[in-house]
Formats: C-alpha cells, structure tokens, sequence
C-alpha cells in the first residue's frame, strides 16, 4: 500500500472523516463551508509533498483559512500514518499557516511541529516506507480493551510508543486507565516505564501538584471570576491532606468542569490526572550539582530557566507581557507547570540563551 492511496485529507476520503468528527454541516465554520476546492493549486499550496518511486502526491491543503481547518482536522485523525519526519512538516506547515489566518493551533500540532525556520522543504521521500497506522491502532485497543493481550514486551513497548505519540488524543481520563494498565503489565516484566506513561500511571501525589493548582487560580484572577469560585479553588487544594490522589484527581475534574477550566487543558492548564500524579524527574548534574529537569528527550538546569529569565525582550515577543513578568519571578516553579511543547519552547530558548553569553 502506498501513500498516495492512503486517506490522510479531506481530498482523500471527500469528507469521511469530517462527518465523523463533526456529524451536523452546521458545527462547521462558515469560512470552512467556502473554502476553494483544492483541485488546482501547486505543491507550495501543501504541507506535504509525499515523494514515492519518483512520483509526488499532495497532501493536506493549506491554500486558504477553510483548507487549513480542514487539514489541521484530517492531520489530528491521522497522522499516526506518517513516519516521524513527515509528521515534524507536515505539522510544523499546517502551524504555520493556522497562524497566518488566526486558527487555534491545536495541541496534537503543537507537539509535533517544529520552528519554520528548520523546515528546508516540504518534500519528504518516502519510497520503500509503508503506512504505518495498524500496529499502533492495535496497541490502543489491546491496552484499553480486551481484544489484544498485553503479554508480551513487544506488546508492551508498542503500547507504550501509542500513547507517546497520541496522548493529546485520549480524554484524561482515558489516559490514566490506559497508563495505569500498561504501567502494571510493563512492571510484571520488568521493563523501564515510557515518561509519558509514567506521569499518568502514579499513586502517589505530584511533587508539582501546588504550581498546577496554581495556575488555575491564576487563570480564575485574570478571568475575573468571583471570589467564592476561587475560595471554592483553595478548598479544593485542602482535600489533599483528605483524599487519596485517585480521589483528588476526580476532584479536580469536576471544578474544572463545573468553572469552565476544562477548556484550556493540554492549551495553559495541564489536565486534572497529569496534575495530580506526573512526577518530575530531578537529577544532580556534575560541576556544581545542577539541578536539571527532564522535557521529554531533553534536559535543562535551573540555572538555564533563570537566565532565560532575564531575556524579558524575547520571552514578551514569543508569549506576551504577562507571561514574561510572571516567569522572571519564579521561572522554575512555571516552567514546571507548562505543558510539554510549551516546556519544549522554552527549554530550547533557554538553551539558546546560555549559548550566547
């Protein structure tokens, strides 16, 4: 199977996948309904140009704000069946343009995309490479169903890449059932835990569970929300002495749910499960005993965090004013409550910022 007979956009399967994710025409966005119909424009008006056996084919249209919509939608859906280079353009294109028209950038783009300036092209060769959508589609219905056994380490491992790359997919629910399995079976057989996994799969309470709550009230003081909505924050914040952190974590749900903070999770504020179990990894570097924290595949020191601190120029171009005065004043405890790509941001920045003194 090639991937030029492979459904990855609007244009492949003509609206299958949208109808699925948006059953009635009138959820979806007038500007969407007008959008041109993709049949004339060149391969600059793509975020991938897929490369096979010398032959090319387009892939998710980004000519205009309706198309953009649409392939942000379709890339969401399926990208698990593009190889890691081909997400990284695809994703960082499709940003890109979501930016330039005013779209929300979702998180699942977010995560995967990159700085523009990296791309050189939006060609990716994939000759000899198959689509790759069913081993992972699998792991997912073997972890959280019954279906497929998770016996063996292969199993497991495949189980473990699912949720890394499609976490921002799961309801947070869902990613704490799915953790918590995949945690118990990789831990009958020894094996190490997947980071993300493992800041779902906890039993105890976060070491950063207080920044997360702070934030919250962060947000509910900028919303202007009553006092008694943020008092009703702090009693929350009390049944931690009380409540096992599964219980707490249910908590947490319905006062986001009930206060409308539900709606930046993964965008601001990490999801009730994450805040309550994710454990920081803390090592002790050499050369002074540098504190360092784990982002993904990176690290950085407090030491990076706080000279990044003092760039105010460059933290107030990339994510406003306020978020710069409040990151000079504690920039490890906020650092510590971003989500991951954000976390990616900065750590890259602060990376960038030592290099340069």
């Amino acid at each position: 199977m090639s991937y030029k007979n492979t459904n990855l956009d609007f244009y492949d399967d003509r609206g299958e996948t949208l109808r699925a994710f948006v059953p009635s025409i009138s959820d979806i966005p007038d500007f969407v309904k007008t959008a041109s119909s993709g049949s004339t424009p060149g391969s600059d008006d793509y975020a991938l140009v897929i490369l096979e056996n010398g032959s090319t084919s387009n892939k998710f249209n980004i000519s205009d704000a309706g198309n953009t919509w649409l392939s942000s939608l379709y890339y969401s859906a399926n990208r698990e069946y593009l190889p890691a280079e081909a997400q990284k353009v695809a994703s960082t294109m499709i940003k890109a343009a979501s930016e330039a028209y005013g779209i929300p950038v979702t998180s699942t783009i977010q995560a995967d995309s990159v700085s523009y300036d990296l791309l050189e092209t939006n060609v990716v060769d994939l000759t000899g490479i198959k689509p790759r959508r069913n081993i992972v589609k699998e792991a997912g219905a073997f972890a959280l169903g019954s279906k497929y056994p998770i016996n063996t380490a292969q199993q497991i491992k495949t189980a473990q890449e699912y949720f890394k790359e499609n976490v921002n997919r799961f309801d947070p629910y869902s990613r704490r059932e799915y953790a918590v399995k995949v945690a118990h079976a990789a831990e009958s057989f020894g094996l190490p835990l997947e980071e993300s996994i493992q800041s779902y799969s906890g039993n105890k309470y976060s070491s950063d569970l207080e920044n997360h709550l702070a934030v919250r009230y962060s947000i509910l003081q900028k919303e202007e929300s009553p006092p008694e909505v943020r008092d009703s924050l702090i009693k929350v914040a009390s049944m931690v002495t009380k409540l096992p952190p599964h219980e707490f974590a249910e908590a947490l749900s319905e006062f986001d749910s009930a206060t409308g903070l539900n709606r930046y999770w993964d965008n601001g504020v990490m999801d009730p499960w994450y805040s309550t179990f994710c454990i920081e990894k803390v090592a002790m570097g050499m050369g002074g005993l540098k504190a360092k924290l784990s982002v993904g595949d990176m690290t950085i020191t407090e030491e990076e965090l706080k000279l990044l601190s003092q760039d105010m120029r460059k933290l107030r171009n990339l994510f406003g004013e306020e978020f710069a005065l409040s990151f000079s004043k504690d920039p490890v405890s906020i650092f510590k409550s971003m989500p991951l790509p954000q976390k990616k941001v900065i750590a890259r920045m602060a990376t960038d910022t030592l290099g340069t003194v």
